[in-house]
């Protein structure tokens, strides 16, 4: 299945829609709203909204994720493309991000004109789905999650310099726990420096875990899955699946 088709079921099913659509690529144009607080560009819904508006969050490439919340819209769900870092009036680096930071963006959600009182849903991608399945874990607001490769850690930011680890995100100005990156097994393969890492995970303990269980609302989780084998590497299989938390 197609990354399009998958956006728009698991968008429709978090939605509670039942009707199944083909996911297009339209006309929807981003509207030249100014917001205050923080840096978005929002895309209208294309026909009919449905009652589901949708926040998208990019990755570690950082700026504006304006193409899939351009596809979002062109198929009914207003579509909001939130940076967060790497633009003008944002941080420069993914490092200590406010999570206070994503408070404006999801009260503004919640009063669009499209969708007012509607259900939001955040999309992610990467460090992106690590935000999205964070946000979710602290947000009631939240209706649901679609994660894209996502971890089942918070980890170390992407700062200028490596020197002194500190955490991607920050609440009230502390770091949250965080699972640094260990270089020492970056140059070997990646099957074997992800179970390696499997085991570094468990050294920083429960406080660096998204914690799953205060999730409130669904999750549709998008993922690789890489056999532990080191003689399986190619050995590479999609899993999409939906958790009702």
């Amino acid at each position: 299945m197609s990354v399009k088709k998958i956006i728009c079921h698991a968008l429709l099913g978090l939605a509670g829609i039942g009707t199944i659509v083909t996911m297009t690529s339209c006309s929807s144009s981003r509207s030249l709203e100014a917001f205050s607080g923080f840096e978005a560009e929002f895309y209208p819904p294309v026909g009919t909204p449905k009652n589901v508006t949708v926040l998208v969050l990019g990755g570690s490439d950082g700026g504006f994720p304006s193409r899939r919340a351009k596809l979002i819209a062109d198929n009914g769900f207003p579509g909001l493309a939130l940076a967060y870092f790497k633009t003008p009036n944002t941080p420069e680096y993914l490092d200590m991000i406010p999570l206070e930071y994503f408070d404006g963006p999801i009260e503004w959600l919640k009063n669009n004109a499209y969708t007012p009182g509607g259900k939001i849903v955040v999309i992610g991608e990467s460090k992106g789905a690590e935000l999205a399945l964070l946000l979710a874990s602290r947000k009631p607001e939240i209706s649901g999650v679609v994660a894209f490769v996502p971890g089942a850690y918070v980890f170390q930011g992407i700062p200028k310099d490596y020197k002194s680890p500190r955490s991607s995100w920050s609440y009230k100005g502390e770091q949250l726990p965080f699972v640094p990156y260990d270089f020492r097994i970056f140059h070997q393969s990646f099957n074997v420096s992800f179970c390696k890492a499997r085991y570094f995970f468990h050294h920083y303990g429960y406080e660096a875990r998204l914690l799953f269980k205060h999730l409130e609302c669904k999750v549709r989780l998008l993922f690789k899955h890489f056999g532990c084998d080191q003689n399986t590497t190619n050995q590479q299989k999609q899993h999409d699946c939906q958790w009702n938390f």
